[in-house]
C-alpha cells in the first residue's frame, strides 16, 4: 500500500480530525480503529502511535476485522501471482525480500487455496507477507485451510495489526530523522551569557514552541518537540535583557531563520548580542 502522504509526527499531530481519520483509514480501513486513532492525537513518539494502534485493535469487534480485511485485494489468480512474484530474486527491499522466483505449480497452487479459503470463510486471506516466498506463502495458508472461521478470524486480526503497524512506520518514517537544535546567546558588551533570554521557535509546520537560556546562556529544551527537515524561524526576544543589563535595545528581538535537512544531526544556532548590534552563525 501507497500512503497518499508521508507526514512527520508533528504535521500527523496537526491534522484536523478528518484529514487525521482520513489517514489512518490508509493503514487499517476499519472505522472504529482509524476513529481511534484520529483521537488518541497528539503523539510524543513512534513508541505511542504502535501502542495506540494495538490498544484500539484489540478494543474492535469482528465486524471492525471483517471491514479490514475487506480492503486487501485478493490475489486470486496466476497472473497477478506471477507479477507479484516474477521480480522478487532481484528486489532486496521489497515485501518478498530474498524469496525465489516461484513456479508455475506454487502460483496455480496458491490461487487455487485462495479461493478455496474464500469461499470456506466468506473473506480472504490474511498475512503479513514481507519477507515471505511464494512457496512459505503456500504452506501458511494450506495449513489455515483446516481452520475453523472463527480460529481464522482470530489469526487474520493478528496478522492485520502487524501488516498496520508497518504501514504505520513507512508512513510517518520522518519522526526518527534524529535532528536536534540547541542555542547559545552571548553579550559581548559583558562577555557573559545572556541568562533569561525568551526565545520562540516557529516551526515550518507553523507550531510555535517557547524557549528560554538557562544561567549559562544555552538553550536546548524544546519540550521534546521532534525536529524533522523544513524551515524554522528562531526568534530572540532581546529587548528585556538588553534593557536590564544596558539600559538600551535597539533590536527588540532578533530572528533567526534557518533550515533543517533530512541528514540528519545535531544543528547549533548561536547569537551574539550587544545594545546596538547582533550575529548569528551555525555552531557546532
Amino acid at each position: 500500500m501507497n500512503l497518499q502522504k508521508t507526514l512527520s509526527l508533528q504535521a500527523l499531530n496537526g491534522l484536523d480530525s478528518s484529514e487525521a481519520k482520513l489517514w489512518f483509514s490508509q493503514c487499517c480501513a476499519a472505522p472504529k480503529w482509524f476513529n481511534g486513532m484520529a483521537q488518541a492525537r497528539p503523539f510524543s513518539d513512534f513508541d505511542t502511535v504502535r501502542q495506540s494502534a494495538q490498544e484500539v485493535w484489540q478494543q474492535c469487534a469482528t465486524a471492525d476485522f471483517l471491514t479490514a480485511f475487506e480492503a486487501h485485494p485478493m490475489i486470486g489468480d496466476v497472473n497477478s501471482l506471477r507479477e507479484k512474484y516474477a521480480a522478487t530474486k532481484a528486489i532486496a527491499s521489497n515485501e518478498q525480500q530474498g524469496a525465489s522466483q516461484a513456479n508455475e505449480q506454487t502460483l496455480q497452487a496458491l490461487a487455487d487455496a485462495n479461493h478455496q479459503y474464500l469461499a470456506k470463510h466468506g473473506f480472504i486471506f490474511v498475512i503479513c507477507a514481507t519477507g515471505l516466498s511464494a512457496n512459505t506463502m503456500l504452506e501458511a495458508l494450506t495449513l489455515r485451510l483446516t481452520n475453523n472461521t472463527e480460529t481464522e478470524i482470530k489469526l487474520a486480526a493478528a496478522e492485520q495489526i502487524k501488516i498496520t503497524l508497518l504501514r504505520l512506520e513507512k508512513g510517518i518514517q520522518n519522526i526518527m530523522s534524529n535532528i536536534s537544535l540547541s542555542s547559545h546567546v552571548l553579550d559581548t558588551t559583558l562577555g557573559k551569557p545572556a541568562a533569561n533570554m525568551k526565545l520562540a521557535l516557529t516551526t515550518h509546520d507553523g507550531l510555535v514552541i517557547a524557549g528560554q537560556t538557562d544561567k549559562d546562556g544555552r538553550c536546548k529544551d524544546w519540550n521534546n518537540f521532534e525536529f524533522s527537515a523544513g524551515e524554522y524561524c528562531l526568534r530572540f526576544h532581546t529587548k528585556d535583557y538588553l534593557l536590564s543589563h544596558h539600559n538600551a535595545a535597539f533590536y527588540p528581538f532578533v530572528d533567526v531563520n534557518f533550515e533543517l535537512t533530512e541528514n540528519g544531526g545535531h544543528y547549533h544556532v548561536p547569537l551574539l548580542i550587544s545594545p546596538f548590534g547582533f550575529s548569528s552563525y551555525r555552531g557546532s
